[in-house]
């Protein structure tokens, strides 16, 4: 399960953090978000110029994988958009079943939701995030995560259904979210 995710902004500034409700001490995971972005830093550093390659290209991976495992407890993954916004997650190291693809998976979700919502006009890049509907998505990721449903986050309302971790479309409502 997600116990913990962070979106934070181009100058490490935290945009939202969204912690389980069932977290008791909810500092500890807001310490391990901020001493994540020190690695997160370290990975997203673009790979050195090789001669042929086309100059002023950055040829890093979005996907960070996981950062460190802090403890026998829980284990920190990251991601860092081109943009320098940087994703989060801390889940529980007791849940096996989780797949490094998965959680690959949540973050292109996440990001997605992020895209988004800073299409809206009124949104200042690099602000809190107030978006209500944001807000559910990453809510719903925290309470559904590891369990197969997922909010889709795209601009639209889409039904899906996930049959053997396989998602196929049941219906498209095209109604604009607010």
């Amino acid at each position: 399960m997600a116990l913990c995710i962070g979106v934070m902004g181009a100058e490490n500034q935290p945009l939202l953090i969204k912690i389980s409700p069932n977290i008791q001490d909810p500092i500890k995971f807001h310490f391990m978000l901020h001493s994540a972005l020190d690695v997160v830093e370290e990975k997203s550093q673009p790979l050195p110029k090789t001669p042929g390659s086309i100059s002023g290209a950055d040829l890093r991976e979005l996907y960070l994988g996981l950062l460190y495992p802090s403890s026998d407890e829980v284990r920190v993954y990251g991601y860092c958009a081109n943009t320098r916004m940087k994703m989060i997650l801390i889940v529980e190291a007791s849940n096996t079943t989780l797949r490094d693809n998965e959680i690959r998976t949540m973050f292109r979700r996440l990001h997605v939701a992020y895209s988004n919502m800073i299409m809206n006009p009124f949104y200042d890049v690099g602000q809190p995030i107030s978006s209500k509907s944001f807000h559910d998505f990453v809510d719903s990721m925290i309470a559904a995560f590891g369990v197969g449903k997922l909010v889709n986050p795209t601009l639209y309302s889409v039904e899906m259904e996930y049959f053997e971790d396989v998602p196929t479309l049941t219906g498209i409502r095209l109604l604009l979210r607010s």
